[in-house]
């Protein structure tokens, strides 16, 4: 019997703050070794910080926004090689980073942990994560952040900002829509994210950094954060 599929997408800037995070990787490791036992996992790591700031300078020479999105998913995959190392001794995960959908569809016959980064220009890795999780059949959508879920405003500006703790995809996409596109861009979910979550049927979770409650999430039990789920 196979073993249920889950998508988690970590935000760069959760694993590569200013730099590699090692000791809350460590905490990742400890935690995705004891989830493997139940699931087969699918990690896709976002660029972060690393990517935004290469990109802001870059702006200063060059704006086209195919090549900006080009330096972004450079910058996703040295976070995910960052992100296999940890599990390289092991060889729970094959040591490079897969660039297609088949790709990883099929080194997850082999390895219990399949970790990508950016794939294509204008698909944040959310949305990478979305088709990801989609293409292999997987059942929850995992989405790691800053914040420890999905407000209806902006948390950073407005003091006031509430966070809603169950939505269906149509309240989440009122919520991003609002948000400005573009390279680097920094939303909770983007919008192509957030239609094919939906279409897919995929249940999501947007949760914060803390490790024992992202596996409360996974597992489907009580836990703080937002559950959005179809109609």
């Amino acid at each position: 019997m196979s073993m249920e599929k889950i998508v988690i997408s970590f935000g760069g800037s959760v694993v590569v703050p200013d730099k590699p995070d090692t000791k809350y990787m460590m905490e990742i490791k400890n935690m995705l070794l004891e989830l493997m036992k139940e699931y087969q996992i699918f990690v896709v790591v976002g660029g972060g910080r690393t990517a935004r700031t290469y990109i802001n300078s870059i702006k200063s020479f060059y704006h086209n926004d195919t090549f900006l999105d080009n330096v972004g998913i450079t910058a996703t995959r040295i976070n995910a090689l960052f992100f296999i190392s940890a599990f390289l001794k092991e060889e729970l995960t094959p040591p490079f980073i897969p660039e297609n959908f088949e790709r990883a569809a099929e080194l997850s016959t082999k390895y219990p942990l399949i970790v990508m980064g950016g794939t294509h220009p204008g698909h944040t890795t959310d949305a990478v994560a979305a088709m990801l999780g989609e293409f292999v059949g997987a059942k929850k959508f995992i989405n790691i952040t800053n914040v420890p879920g999905v407000y209806d405003s902006d948390p950073k500006t407005n003091p006031k900002a509430k966070m809603i703790t169950s939505m269906n995809y149509k309240k989440l996409r009122s919520i991003v829509f609002k948000e400005k596109n573009g390279a680097g861009m920094n939303v909770v979910i983007d919008p192509v994210a957030v239609d094919i979550l939906e279409r897919s049927g995929m249940t999501s979770y947007v949760v914060g950094k803390d490790i024992a409650n992202i596996k409360k999430a996974v597992r489907g039990e009580t836990f703080i954060g937002t559950l959005i789920q179809g109609d």
